[in-house]
Parts: structure tokens; sequence; C-alpha cells
């Protein structure tokens, strides 16, 4: 066995040439238990006469903790949340270092695969010193330590556990702490020179762009080479943003493949301090329905049923209710209606563990007109009671996330929501699904309005959930059309004969994957719509109840698709076993 030197020492230099005036810089302004969320991409794209098609996407989402500043040192824990690779279109090709048993059974794992998966279970301990501009690793000997541990404890052979620690001793820990260091690679940079020379990066950059929040760097690329673009945030002297493409173009002569695109990008996902999990939502409502407000949460991991807490108003009609809260997320508050033949108001919320939410509202009856569809294809027009805020304002954490949501049911037109049994829905009967298709191109639009004031992680997190609820209605829209000969559902929505197509294909090629948030209200919808559609895809050819028999007796063409299906429900992420939930319900559960 190849011994390896644990104590060789780390020293990364992130600083850029001498400034001529440190009065023109922009300071490095951190505070303790501060904790900031990077994602990083590396894609690899094709470029045909018509397309670009991603064939390799990476993604590295990590943290960095203050933990201390002192004495011009600031003392950094930096944690990988994320890791993963999606190799092209299909979920199928997606790998990530959190389920390592999810890989089949014939895969060995290569080095650099159980390098990743070690560094993934360990922290990093950092020391930056502020006055010479550089990063050193303080506990590279532990890390070598656990990994070593971590192999062991795998069961891996001593070549391997070898090769693993070489690699990560030589290799691996310097692109891991390159990455980590990235967002101080423009610390104290004097923005009013001409030309800003980096070490790392070599070429001269330049300001292109400016305000009284940051900064954007291009640097001056030659033809071949990469182009960089840095933006760096004037408030505290961090890197906000990076991206660095470069273009291959194909010889000439190939017609099809016009060049490869390599693209690596740097996103500050969130800013923030480290909070305690709970959540408190509180507020005052006027023209009540009811004395009692319930607050319903999320915290299973995986099926639909909801936690709920319940207070009552107070004699001046405020409420204030506590809660643990482990996950970000959707949140709802209800205020439960004496007359139950009338919803009371539903009230759509997003939250993070240690947020503290305040909303005033002021309630009013109102009538809606219910179209229902017949099975005759006639129209039953009927006028429905609700209970909505006819004003509403939120503060405290989350205001403008609370906002965006409002303004996105307002402007979609959809009916109130409704609080069922433990879950929460709203009535589509008589609408078109054009609708829904117009209500994503107008998130997107809404979505825009919101960047810099929500930050990139909680946006992201808004867009998939709305867009889950979205594509639910549309999966329901085109079972319910492919069975309306036999039956014509109470809440039907309608699909005109010349979108069936143009739905469907869209349908039909959605990797809800991508868009599916572990802890989202909507995302659980989204699943059990997801698996309606294709097994109603799938009867009209096969069987439903003996392709479902097939799958739960294993009786698959390729036997290790039965073994990774296991692994992925049982060490999988929640997606796999929220989707493994609902093919147990389709098992037990008649359908025409």
């Amino acid at each position: 066995m190849k011994t390896i030197n644990f104590h060789i020492a780390l020293l990364l230099g992130f600083s850029l040439l001498p400034a001529i005036s440190r009065s023109k810089q922009i300071p490095l302004r951190l505070t303790e238990n501060q904790k900031l969320i990077y994602e990083w991409t590396a894609k690899n794209r094709i470029l045909t006469p018509n397309s670009v098609i991603t064939n390799e996407a990476k993604t590295i989402r990590y943290s960095l903790l203050v933990n201390k500043i002192a004495n011009d040192k600031v003392f950094l824990t930096a944690q990988i949340l994320k890791n993963s690779t999606d190799h092209s279109q299909y979920p199928g090709d997606f790998t990530d270092v959190r389920f390592p048993q999810c890989a089949k059974k014939y895969e060995i794992p290569s080095v650099d695969g159980l390098s990743e998966e070690v560094l993934y279970q360990i922290e990093f301990q950092f020391e930056l010193d502020l006055n010479t501009h550089t990063g050193k690793l303080t506990n590279r000997v532990e890390i070598l330590e656990q990994s070593f541990t971590i192999l062991k404890n795998k069961g891996s052979s001593e070549e391997i556990r070898s090769k693993v620690i070489e690699l990560i001793n030589k290799r691996a820990l310097q692109e891991k702490c390159d990455l980590f260091l990235y967002p101080f690679l423009f610390l104290d940079t004097d923005i009013d020179q001409k030309e800003i020379h980096h070490q790392k990066f070599g070429a001269g950059f330049s300001v292109v762009n400016q305000n009284e929040k940051q900064v954007e760097l291009k640097n001056n690329a030659e033809d071949g080479k990469p182009v960089i673009t840095c933006i760096v945030n004037k408030q505290d002297g961090l890197l906000s943003g990076f991206i660095k493409e470069i273009t291959n173009k194909s010889k000439p002569g190939n017609n099809y493949i016009l060049g490869i695109r390599q693209t690596e990008q740097l996103t500050l996902l969130r800013k923030s301090l480290k909070k305690p999990q709970q959540l408190i939502v509180c507020g005052h409502i006027e023209n009540p329905v009811g004395d009692q407000v319930e607050l319903y949460t999320l915290s299973e991991p995986f099926g639909n049923d909801l936690d709920v807490k319940n207070v009552s108003l107070d004699e001046n009609k405020n409420f204030r209710i506590k809660t643990n809260f482990e996950n970000e997320g959707f949140v709802l508050v209800s205020n439960l209606n004496k007359n139950q033949n009338v919803p009371g108001p539903v009230i759509l919320l997003y939250a993070e563990p240690g947020d503290s939410l305040y909303l005033q509202a002021k309630l009013v009856a109102r009538k809606f007109q219910q179209e229902t569809y017949l099975r005759n294809d006639s129209i039953r027009i009927t006028d429905k009671d609700y209970v909505v805020a006819e004003t509403i304002s939120f503060s405290g954490d989350r205001r403008y996330e609370a906002e965006l949501l409002n303004q996105f049911w307002q402007q979609s037109g959809f009916m109130p929501l409704l609080r069922g049994r433990n879950f929460f829905y709203f009535n589509k009967s008589g609408t078109n699904a054009k609708t829904y298709l117009d209500a994503l191109t107008q998130l997107k639009k809404l979505i825009l309005n919101f960047h810099g004031k929500i930050d990139n992680q909680s946006i992201t997190y808004i867009e998939h959930e709305l867009q889950s609820l979205l594509y639910s209605v549309l999966f329901s829209s085109s079972i319910r059309e492919s069975i309306k000969s036999v039956y014509w559902p109470f809440d039907a929505v309608m699909l005109d004969d010349d979108m069936k197509y143009s739905v469907q294909s869209q349908l039909d090629t959605l990797n809800i994957y991508r868009i599916y948030n572990e802890y989202g209200i909507f995302s659980r919808e989204l699943t059990a719509k997801y698996i309606s559609y294709k097994f109603h895809k799938l009867s009209t050819t096969v069987n439903p109840r003996l392709l479902i028999s097939s799958v739960y007796g294993s009786r698959f063409t390729d036997p290790e698709q039965g073994i990774l299906l296991s692994k992925l429900v049982l060490n999988g992420s929640l997606y796999y076993r929220e989707v493994a939930k609902q093919l147990y319900n389709w098992a037990l559960t008649p359908h025409i």
C-alpha cells in the first residue's frame, strides 16, 4: 500500500495584484454566525443548427458558515449540500452522491466517484487572513483520516482505499478548496483601475457595469479563450455571480454538430444568519368568520398528510402560532368558518426554518360563478359563496414571497383555495386548460419582477412549487379528456381538440424530477397526477392491473431494474419514495 502523507499543509492564494489606493477597494464585510449558500454548475452543450442540447450538467451546492472573526482572520466551515450529475434528459441517468446505493449492482464505483461520495460527508475548516488575502485549510489531516474511516466502514479494499486517499490528497481537496474560496476571489478589488489583473485567471478584467449594489467585471478574452463575467457585491465584497464560457467549434464540414459549449457558473443562492428550526406565524384578522385559526405545514417524508396547529383569536382578533419547522416550503393559514356551508379563507405563504411571518387581512363574503360540465356536454352555472381576503398585507420575514404568491393567484384568476380533509384544492370546473398554460408563462414574468427582492434559492423553490400545481392540473385534464365518454368528473378542466397534441407532447417530455421539491405540498400532488397520467397512457395497450402486478412481482425484462427500483425507494431521495407510495395506491385502487 502506498503511504500518504497526512500532514501536508494547504495554502490557497486568491489575492489580486496590489491596488493603488485602498480607499477605492470593496472591503469584506461578514458577521459571525452568517451562512452563505452557493451553487456551482458545469454544463456541456452540443450546438446543432436547430437547437442546443445539454449533454451533461454537474451541480455542487455548498454552504459557508462564519464561525468566528478575530485578529483580521475569518474562520469558516464549508459543507457540501448537494453533488449531482444529470447525464441526459432522462431521470434514470441522474446520479447523486447522497445516495450511492442507487447505483446499479453491476456498476463498480470509480475512484473519482468514491472520492466525491466521501467528501460529501465531511466538513472543511478554513482560516482566511484578511491582511495577506490567503486562505488555509486547517483540518486537512482530519479530512484524510475521516476519509480513510468512511472507506473502511464501507468495506472498500485496501487497494481502493489507497487510490481514493491518494486522489483526495493530491487533487480532490485542492479542487474543493478552490471551489469553496471562489466567493473571495475579488476581495478588496479596486474597481477604479482601468484594468484589473487577476492571479488565477491571468487576463485583465474591466468594469462593464455597476450600480450602488454591485459591480460587473469581464475579462478581455482573446478568440478561442474563455469569456469570464463576475459580479461582486459592493455591500460585502463577496462574489455573487460568476460565469465562465468557452465554445469549441467543430471542424468544417460537420453540418450536424456545430460545436461544444462548456459553461461554469457560480451563484449565491442565499445569505442569512443561522436560525432555529421553528416557525412563528402571527397576524390580525378583521371581520373573522370564526374564532379559530389553523396553520398547516408538511413535515412527513412522503405522503400528503399535513401537520396542523390550532389557536383561538384573542379579543382584539389577533393570533400567534409557534410550531416546529425543519424544512422550507409552503404553509397555509385558515380561519375556520362557523358556517360550514361557506368555506373559510385560506392564505398561502412560503416559510423557512426560523422565520417569523405576519399578515393582516380583512375578510369579506363574495359570490363566485361555478360552471359544471355535465355528461351530455351541457353546462350548469351556479353561484357559490366564499369568504376571501378583501385586503391583505404582509410583513416580517418572507414579505415579498407572500406578495408573489398573492399576486400569482390574483393574476391567474383561479378560484379561492379550499380546505378539504387535511388537504387543499381549488375548484377548476369549467375552466380551459389554456388558463393553466398561460399561467405558466405569467409565472415566469412574475418571477422576474421579484428577482433581487427574494434570494435565488427561495424564488426557485416557489417557482417549482407553482409549476407543480399547474402541471398537476394539466395532467388531470389530459386524463379526464381521455375517459370523457365513460365518466365526466364534477371538477373537470376543458382541453380543446386543437390543444390536445401540444399539451400531451409537453406532458410526455416533462421531467418532474427537475421541479420536484422534497417537502413541497404541490410537488406531492404532482407526483400522484404524474403516475396516474403515465398509467392511463399505458393502459391503452397494457392492462394497468397486469402492469402493476408485474412491477410488484419484480418480473422485469432486466432483473437489475427491480434491484434499482428497490434501492431508489429505500435509499434514494424522497421523490422516489413518493413515487413508490403512488404506485402502491394504484395497486390497491380499482380504475376505470
